[in-house]
């Protein structure tokens, strides 16, 4: 999935949650990382560690400092995210396939 694709699935629009500063550094790397066609199919209860260990693997390469309630805050803004997208492209593909049938 192309970029622009990818983060078509994220709505631009949702209230950010988390106030950490390294947000909007973060937020285009962490999209970028997250396939939501796949996240589609992930358990809800795996998805927040996924998460997680992307925004561990990002903070540790962009050497930033992000405490524990940020990354909390952090990971929760992103799982809500994803799922709504993933929420989103999965009304769409049923959308179309009614369309076709």
């Amino acid at each position: 999935m192309g970029t622009a694709e990818h983060r078509a699935g994220f709505d631009a629009g949702d209230q950010r949650v988390c106030q950490s500063p390294h947000y909007e550094r973060l937020m285009p790397m962490i999209i970028e990382r997250i396939d939501l066609m796949a996240a589609i199919s992930v358990p809800r209860e795996e998805l927040p560690a996924q998460v997680t260990d992307i925004i561990k693997e990002l903070v540790q390469e962009e050497q930033l400092s992000l405490n524990a309630n940020e990354q909390d805050l952090l990971v929760n803004d992103i799982v809500s995210r994803v799922r709504r997208a993933a929420d989103r492209l999965a009304i769409d593909e049923t959308k179309g396939a009614d369309a076709r049938t």
